[in-house]
């Protein structure tokens, strides 16, 4: 019988390796691993540190190209650096203030890729706050850019599987935002035009449920399981 091969290590370069032979794949691992930072848990070895996340945000480029994880991991990523309101955290939030901007204003990214930069800057703005609370403060003046630029693409956007997205989003950030209101008007308004009107009835359930109107969430959930599609779709 034979016998087995003794363990060996794994041959190759380590892992570290691509620290040097692919920098910026590396760097988007070290934010990645920052951005799974839950709240009192110290970042791990080897995750990203504060000048490195500056440097990213102060690059357009850069900023461009981990989009994803500066925009729906912004708040997470500015928590793990800077837990504590203070001298760190301003410090962060003056460097993802203009970089979140920038994306969100850049006209060559997909709506849903801007809409995500402007989640991101809501959601730093409700650091400190209890995450589900319904009416976070917030200024006066990112409220009102929120209401113009949802308008902004709830007028622009015309391809009825793009808008599916975009008004979905957008009801979310105006949630996020404490717009509630807002959310369930867009919502509304879209239930008439949009090809899966479910997944908006699915929406509407799920921001009357936050609300604490149990009533009405299981209403629209009743009428979004009557109007889906597909078996998976139902059960879910």
């Amino acid at each position: 019988m034979p016998t087995s091969s003794p363990c060996r290590p794994p041959s190759g370069p380590p892992p570290w390796a691509a620290q040097a032979s692919a920098p910026e794949a590396a760097l988007r691992l070290r934010l990645k691993a920052l951005a799974l930072v839950q709240p009192g848990q110290t970042p791990p070895a080897g995750a990203a540190d504060a000048s490195q996340l500056l440097a990213v945000l102060a690059s357009p480029p850069r900023a461009r190209e981990h989009l994803d994880l500066l925009a729906y991991g912004a708040a997470r990523l500015a928590a793990a650096l800077a837990p504590q309101e203070g001298a760190a955290r301003d410090t962060l939030l003056a460097a993802f203030g203009p970089a979140l901007q920038g994306l969100q204003a850049d006209a060559s990214l997909a709506r849903v890729d801007r809409l995500g930069a402007l989640f991101g800057r809501v959601e730093l703005a409700r650091l400190g706050q209890d995450a589900q609370e319904l009416h976070p403060r917030l200024s006066e003046t990112l409220l009102a850019e929120t209401r113009a630029f949802v308008a902004g693409l709830d007028r622009d956007t015309r391809d009825p599987y793009e808008r599916q997205s975009v008004i979905n989003w957008s009801a979310h950030v105006l949630g996020r935002a404490g717009l509630g209101a807002d959310s369930d008007a867009l919502l509304k308004a879209e239930l008439a035009r949009s090809p899966e009107a479910y997944y908006l009835m699915s929406h509407l359930g799920g921001n009357a449920r936050a609300q604490g109107r149990t009533q009405e969430s299981l209403d629209w959930h009743a009428r979004a399981f009557e109007k889906s599609r597909g078996p998976a779709t139902r059960l879910q």
